[in-house]
């Protein structure tokens, strides 16, 4: 595989995404060091590029079959939805499957190196695996099976990133209860799922012309935006609680997370009435102008925000109580 190659599919990991496996493997790591004190800090390493190698996997894959079914030329890009375009204007679809295959092999071979460093008499090692079969399959699955069913496309992404991906990197590296952690996942499940969620409402014409299935879809732009304020209120309440319950130095600091969604639930109040929902329908013109909408853009930018900022903070919040 040449570099050319490797260039022209390079921007279908979409690289500015791959912080939030990142910032959720500080969180968990905090999380575990603020219960034990201690840290193999090469294993966390590996599975940190583990998470990353992860979210590429899922990235490109998607990009690859979005490409072939069509889906990539039909959809408006903006920073946040819509995909990257690359391989159609690259024609690097056979490329990509070079690279995605070449990469699985490498995710696999560092998941065989972490689990011969395991305890397999633990009973937390047999949960490790049957959680890291559930990512796998979520992985291998998420643009055939999952975008096609309203339910699965709702809770499916914040499944993996949250209670999946952070229970599986807890028991690895800490190997103990992990109903703290499964608690705290809570928040990037449905934070994430909002990532999903709100960048569904500028896709959703092109994704109804390839037969995908959403929330957004099924049941409309106003009822996803109040699944959204219900899932961001979730998320902000369950973290201010379990921050205060554990009673953790510094956690007033995480309270100005709620200023933000404030912000949030005029954006998306706003949106509400800005836009003739019904006037979007059969007609691509109005409907590139819903995806550079300026409320829709900045709803969008704090979304993403939140979901860094949020699991960023709580990391820094357990690691300042951990001193």
């Amino acid at each position: 595989m040449s570099a050319h190659s490797f260039n022209a599919v390079f921007p279908s990991f979409r690289a500015n995404f791959l912080l939030l496996p990142i910032v959720l493997i500080m969180m968990t790591v905090a999380i575990g060091y603020h219960q034990s004190q201690n840290v193999n800090w090469l294993l966390a390493s590996l599975v940190l590029l583990e998470a990353v190698l992860a979210h590429v996997l899922v990235n490109l894959k998607n990009e690859i079959e979005d490409s072939q079914s069509g889906l990539d030329a039909m959809t408006h890009k903006t920073p946040f939805s819509g995909g990257t375009g690359a391989l159609l204007q690259n024609n690097a679809v056979n490329s990509a499957k070079n690279v995605f295959n070449v990469l699985a092999l490498v995710f696999f071979t560092i998941g065989i190196g972490i689990l011969a460093q395991l305890d397999f008499e633990q009973s937390s090692s047999l949960a490790l695996i049957s959680v890291v079969l559930i990512g796998v399959l979520i992985i291998w699955t998420y643009t055939s099976v999952i975008t096609q069913k309203v339910w699965l496309s709702l809770f499916a992404s914040g499944a993996a990133f949250g209670p999946i991906l952070m229970s599986a990197a807890f028991f690895t590296l800490f190997s103990m209860s992990a109903m703290e952690i499964l608690l705290w996942s809570l928040i990037p499940f449905f934070l994430v799922n909002n990532l999903l969620l709100i960048n569904q409402i500028p896709d959703q014409f092109a994704d109804k012309k390839i037969g995908r299935n959403n929330w957004v879809i099924q049941h409309g732009n106003i009822s996803a935006l109040n699944v959204y304020i219900l899932k961001m209120v979730a998320a902000i309440s369950l973290m201010c609680v379990l921050a205060f319950v554990q009673h953790l130095e510094y956690a007033w600091a995480l309270l100005l997370w709620a200023l933000l969604a404030g912000k949030q639930f005029k954006n998306l109040q706003t949106l509400k009435t800005q836009i003739d929902w019904l006037e979007l329908e059969d007609n691509p013109s109005e409907q590139k102008k819903l995806s550079e909408h300026p409320i829709l853009l900045q709803a969008q930018g704090l979304t993403v925000l939140m979901n860094l900022g949020i699991p960023l903070s709580i990391a820094l919040t357990f690691a300042l109580s951990s001193v």
